[in-house]
This record gives C-alpha cells, sequence and structure tokens, in this order.
C-alpha cells in the first residue's frame, strides 16, 4: 500500500517492513496485484525457501550483490539499532549470502546505499567488497552499477570514521534524548544562567564535552581502533607516492608529490596533507590540511601535485588569549593515505608567531 496523501517526501511505504530476503516469486505475485501477506507468513514463507534458493543462486550466478540501505531526512537522530546497527533480517542475509557464494567460489560484494556512518564491525570480514555509495543522488543507479561493472575505477574517500562501536565516539557519553524518555522535567531553550541545573541528564539539552576530539582528531590522537579511518577508499589499480617537497615563500607554503599508477588499470587517486604540533595544549594528533585528486592517470603514467597552504592555516585558537596563534616551531606537515596512515613527514618553521586576536563577545562570564 501507497499513501499518497503525504506529500512528495513521504515516499511509498508499506505498512509492515517486509523481510529483506526477496524472492522471485513474491516480487511477481505483488506485480500481479495480489494482496501482501503479513509480515509473519512472510517471513515464515521466505525464510522457509532460502535453504533451498541460495545453493541455486549461487550454482547460476557469477557473484552476488547485497545492497543495505538507509533513509535520510531533517528533524530527527538517527537510531541505534535497526539504523546506525544492522537489523538481525540483514545480518543474516549477509551471511547466509556469502556462505552459499564462498562455497561455490564466488564473490560478495555489499553496497551500502546510505548518507552516514553504518556499524560494520560485526560482519566487514564476511564480503569480499563493500561499496559505500554514500549520496549519488539520482544518478546512484548508473553511478554504482558503473563502478561494480569496472567500466570505472573508484577513487573516492570517506569523508568521516567508520568506528567499530557507537561507543568509541566521545559524544556517545552526552548525546541528548537517545533511547530516554522526555518526561517534561527539562524545558527546551532555556538558558544556563536560568536554569543551571537539569533534572534528568541528556534530555532536552547537550553537553559538548568533547571539546576538539570529533571524529578522526578523537581516533587518531587517542589510538582507537576503526573500522575504516577518515579518508580512506581502496581503488582496482594502485598508487605510489614519491618525492614528497615542502617549500616556503614567507607566511606561503607550496606541497608537491609525485603520484604514479603502479597498477594494471586506470585510476585517480588523492594526496592528503595533514598537520600537526604536539607543543600546542590538548591539540588533536593530526588535523586535515589540503587535500588534491590526480586527473585520470593510465598504467604507468604519473602526475606532479601542487598544493597550497598559508601560516594561518596552521592556527589553533587560545581561549586564554581570545585568538587565533600559529606557532613558529613545532609544526609538521604529513602526507597520509588516510588519517591513520602515514606516508611522509615534513618539519615547518616560522620566523616567529602569528597570533589574530578575537574579540571576547562570546566568552562566557
Amino acid at each position: 500500500p501507497i499513501n499518497k496523501k503525504r506529500g512528495w517526501w513521504y515516499g511509498a511505504q508499506l505498512k509492515d517492513e517486509l523481510p529483506l530476503i526477496d524472492t522471485l516469486s513474491t516480487v511477481h505475485s505483488a506485480t500481479q496485484g495480489d494482496t501482501c501477506q503479513s509480515k509473519n507468513s512472510q517471513l515464515s514463507t521466505l525464510n522457509s525457501q532460502l535453504s533451498s534458493l541460495l545453493p541455486l543462486s549461487a550454482l547460476e550466478s557469477d557473484a552476488a550483490i547485497i545492497t543495505i540501505g538507509r533513509r535520510s531526512g531533517e528533524g530527527n537522530d538517527r537510531a541505534l539499532e535497526g539504523d546506525y546497527q544492522l537489523k538481525s533480517q540483514e545480518l543474516a542475509l549477509i551471511s547466509e549470502v556469502c556462505n552459499a557464494f564462498h562455497d561455490q567460489g564466488k564473490k560478495v560484494t555489499v553496497v551500502l546505499n546510505v548518507c552516514g556512518p553504518v556499524c560494520t564491525a560485526d560482519w566487514d570480514t564476511l564480503p569480499d567488497a563493500i561499496l559505500v555509495a554514500w549520496q549519488p543522488g539520482q544518478e546512484a543507479g548508473r553511478s554504482i552499477a558503473d563502478v561494480l561493472s569496472g567500466a570505472v575505477c573508484p577513487s573516492g574517500k570517506l569523508p568521516m570514521t567508520f568506528a567499530r562501536a557507537y561507543a568509541d565516539h566521545p559524544s556517545a557519553a552526552n548525546f541528548a534524548n537517545l533511547g530516554l524518555p522526555f518526561d517534561g522535567k527539562n524545558k527546551s531553550f532555556y538558558h544556563y544562567s536560568d536554569h543551571p541545573i537539569y533534572e534528568q541528564k541528556d534530555v532536552d539539552y547537550q553537553d559538548y564535552a568533547e571539546g576538539l576530539s570529533v571524529g578522526y582528531r578523537h581516533f587518531t590522537t587517542a589510538e582507537v581502533p576503526v573500522s575504516a579511518p577518515f579518508g580512506y577508499g581502496l581503488s582496482y589499480t594502485r598508487f605510489s607516492f614519491e618525492d614528497f617537497c615542502v617549500q616556503q615563500h614567507g607566511r606561503d607554503i607550496t606541497i608537491s608529490v609525485t603520484v604514479t599508477n603502479t597498477g594494471s588499470c586506470a585510476g585517480k587517486e588523492v594526496a592528503q596533507v595533514y598537520w600537526s604540533n604536539p607543543t600546542i595544549p590538548s591539540a588533536p594528533r593530526t588535523q586535515l590540511l589540503c587535500y588534491a585528486k590526480t586527473p585520470l592517470l593510465q598504467p604507468g603514467q604519473s602526475t606532479r601535485l601542487t598544493l597550497h597552504a598559508t601560516q594561518s592555516d596552521l592556527a589553533w585558537f587560545s581561549e586564554s588569549e581570545s585568538a587565533w596563534r600559529t606557532e613558529s616551531t613545532g609544526n609538521v606537515l604529513e602526507l597520509r593515505a588516510d588519517a591513520n596512515t602515514l606516508l611522509f613527514s615534513h618539519p615547518l618553521t616560522f620566523k616567529k608567531a602569528l597570533i589574530r586576536p578575537c574579540a571576547r563577545v562570546l566568552l562566557p562570564q
């Protein structure tokens, strides 16, 4: 059944969620106008067919492709169970398909059609590959097909960390309203000055106690193991980085590196430049400074990438001084394959520290 009265955003919604393991016969019945079975009846019918369908499919097919999708929108936060964490049916689907196809020596790819990270730690060793489609828009079908078929060599990089567990994020300790009932004790939009003590923790307010420890800055600094780090992404080919060079002209910084396609097919690669300074109080282990992508490189072809930055780009905010500071010493530029993988490093010094004071208008009283 489709609700046609809720607007375009509502989309096609089933009253009862269909099981993820579908069959051609079920799809055929639905297209012929048969009344949908109840959820429990469908689960019972389809699960009973699974043991016979998968081995046959594994015999007749070249490979298996599983798609895991998530809806997105605004106005509400994601849930842990069944959203960030895969549903039990999804985990069963991945396990059963992988077992059946691997028994025949055939490969399995999981496509994550998602707009944010999902937990992969409990199943990422089962399939042969995971393709994160992320936010491909209306060309999703063609884009995914091009990558899976090999018409296009993937060259994307993750824009955020895929943690091994939700609790590994420091914000998890203070995230508001996650599974907690609203009992009316705390009131929205009240100022701390008016209500310094809230009666129930994490309901209707949030303390950002993690400070700068957000995303890869936390995981690299605390050395927390992850499923996939920020900036990570595989390809059908391989690349090498050579001749990493840093030049300074006053406050201007020029970074260059040679990238070579050492694999067997054409592809693109991204050079990621980070910076660090261990002398800065509570500074993250490393922070992204700039990046650049190569053109399409044929096997054996090289290109020289040039990136630019300034002294101001290496600034950190000193709360005690209410100023942005760039230290004259202790700075290090790093070429990384991703946030966790260091390739080259180069020390960087300036004639003097750069200090840019800010007005104290937002300083807590």
